[in-house]
């Protein structure tokens, strides 16, 4: 072969071969800008439909829908104990597209109720707590508890008749019952649950005369107490609520050890750092918004932020304390 013609080959080969590394150069660097999270629409499944569980991931949604320039929805996939909801996590990609409303009961108080839960709930990724849900102890309004000392004293007289609004064991209510009422040396099982799908209907049931009693959260019972409909016994807190100044707190009736009801958000399985760091970052910014705030404030929730290592703390601690409120 003739060397000019050999060598006019080769420097076309070598002009392609480096064309070639300049277009997946070129090619990766798009793909890579195109990457960028949050580039598309976030869901956060929520495994309830009513009450705090709900109403905290959707108090978040202005703030988030404008800080990531996404659209951010809420998705209700109730019953099944939260497993069918959180199976849906854990199968999604980890890409941040799909994340959890988490809280207490799809935690700390799920393997109590469920025998062989389907997955690891320490493997997901933790974010972010975000919210407290302080509850209260409601009763009808004519109901003939005129203070807590009053219902004490029923349930222990009668348990078997002693009717109270439940969610099958893992709801708010259900952690806060028991752990009252084992406190008072009541055997829960001796008394008679009603189940409900979440707390604004437990607190609903409690307003049309139909059980006793619940442990609501504030969002739940404030529509009923407005109407006049319920009346509040206790506030599920250590101390007295700027919201109900005129009701006693669990802690100063000689009931000190009150659970927090919290709620905050989670992903699946090896969710990237960045993501986390980015999600943590948000929140921590969200927690200084006034119109955040005051979202919260009328719902009757409280601002409560913990990162994702003091998150995962918080769950093993509420998982010990629930072994023992669970306990016989």
């Amino acid at each position: 072969m003739d060397r000019n013609l050999t060598n006019n080959v080769a420097k076309w080969f070598m002009v392609s071969v480096l064309a070639l590394i300049t277009l997946i150069a070129i090619g990766t660097g798009q793909g890579r800008a195109q990457e960028k999270y949050p580039s598309r629409g976030i869901t956060l499944i929520c495994p309830q439909t009513t009450g705090a569980t709900d109403l905290s991931p959707r108090a978040m949604l202005p703030f988030l829908q404008k800080k990531f320039g996404v659209p951010v929805n809420v998705v209700n996939k109730p019953g099944g104990n939260s497993i069918p909801a959180q199976l849906e996590l854990y199968s999604a990609p980890p890409d941040g597209y799909t994340l959890l409303a988490d809280a207490q009961p799809f935690t700390s108080l799920l393997p109590l109720i469920v025998k062989d839960v389907p997955f690891k709930i320490m493997d997901r990724s933790f974010i972010a707590v975000t919210t407290f849900g302080p509850g209260l102890v409601i009763v009808p309004a004519n109901s003939p508890y005129k203070t807590l000392a009053d219902l004490i004293a029923d349930v222990k007289k009668d348990p078997g008749n002693f009717t109270w609004a439940g969610q099958g064991g893992i709801g708010g209510s259900d952690y806060h019952a028991r752990r009252f009422l084992k406190s008072v040396g009541v055997d829960v099982t001796k008394t008679k649950q009603v189940m409900t799908k979440g707390g604004a209907e437990g607190a609903a049931m409690v307003a049309g005369g139909h059980v006793k009693t619940t442990c609501s959260a504030f969002p739940s019972a404030i529509p009923h107490l407005n109407a006049g409909t319920v009346r509040a016994l206790a506030v599920l807190s250590v101390k007295r609520d700027e919201m109900f100044p005129n009701v006693p707190s669990m802690g100063e009736l000689g009931y000190p050890n009150v659970p927090s009801f919290w709620m905050g958000v989670s992903g699946p399985p090896k969710l990237p750092a960045s993501i986390v760091e980015l999600w943590d970052r948000t929140i921590r910014e969200m927690h200084k918004d006034p119109e955040y705030l005051g979202r919260l404030k009328n719902l009757g929730l409280r601002p409560m932020y913990l990162d994702a290592a003091e998150m995962r703390e918080l769950v093993l601690k509420d998982m010990r304390e629930a072994q023992e409120t669970y306990s016989k």
